[in-house]
């Protein structure tokens, strides 16, 4: 059985074995400014504003062109996210980093169609040194290579409980660095700070999502049962050297999984593929 949060999967449903890497792998070409990449993220965010819109729609980003209520909305997911990040950072054992970390919320857009109505927020956490943090709903990591920024969205105003959609933004230093610390890590090493690896996250979360999906299928007491899992039900996790994606296999609980990790090149999101079999 195949998981993915990758739209577009490839018609083979088995992972596709690769021979030893190309020696293109060692070449080292020079790396673009760290602006550059600020600025790739920035402008997939402005595609992630646009996309979804099949109809006549305009994108409103100057804040004196938007009506009190579009402000009022904005400010409101703000605030959210800022109490948002403040309790994961508790959760997730980063409390005392809180006060050297700065948030901030950048480029409003209110995406505006014949059907609905649609507020964006570009944010990102930079620490003291100047370097970016990103905090997910797994794990937090500072990223020294590059940039990782979130786009926070929302639909329509009347509903007040409106549901604020979380997107990641990556620069490939930010996930290659995220790749790179889990693939050079021991899984005693992750087990001892597993919300310090970003990638393992994401892979515990697809493999948790893959879960309740497979499990609803059976019933909702199957699917609620099938929730969230506790660390040691995860065997034999490691990487099988193989990064053109980057490749992970683990057992948890009946089941086999391989987890195929890749950049989206265009939307710039970590993108997570797992292949799954009964044991």
């Amino acid at each position: 059985m195949t998981h993915s949060n990758e739209p577009n999967l490839p018609d083979d449903r088995r992972p596709q074995r690769q021979g030893p890497q190309s020696s293109d792998d060692d070449l080292v070409l020079p790396s673009m400014p760290r602006a550059s990449y600020n600025r790739i993220l920035v402008d997939a965010y402005y595609r992630g504003c646009r996309r979804g819109f099949n109809e006549r729609y305009k994108l409103i980003t100057e804040l004196s062109q938007m009506s009190y209520e579009d402000r009022a909305e904005l400010q409101r997911m703000e605030i959210n996210f800022r109490e948002l990040l403040a309790n994961k950072l508790r959760e997730l054992g980063f409390a005392h980093k809180a006060s050297e970390l700065s948030v901030r919320v950048l480029h409003p857009v209110v995406s505006v169609g014949q059907a609905r109505r649609e507020y964006h927020l570009y944010v990102d956490v930079v620490g003291e040194n100047g370097r970016c943090w990103f905090v997910d709903f797994d794990a937090a990591q500072q990223l020294e290579a590059g940039p990782a920024s979130i786009h926070l969205s929302c639909v329509g105003m009347s509903e007040r409980k409106a549901k604020i959609i979380f997107s990641r933004l990556f620069s490939i230093p930010a996930f290659n660095e995220a790749m790179g610390k889990l693939v050079s890590s021991s899984f005693e090493d992750v087990c001892l700070q597993p919300r310090s690896f970003l990638a393992f996250g994401w892979i515990m979360q697809g493999i948790a999502m893959a879960r309740v999906r497979a499990a609803s299928e059976m019933g909702i007491q199957q699917a609620a049962a099938a929730g969230p899992f506790s660390l040691d039900k995860v065997k034999s996790f490691q990487w099988t050297g193989e990064k053109r994606p980057f490749e992970f296999e683990c057992i948890v609980e009946n089941a086999y999984y391989i987890a195929q990790i890749t950049l989206d090149p265009k939307r710039r999101q970590p993108c997570v593929v797992l292949y799954e079999e009964g044991i």
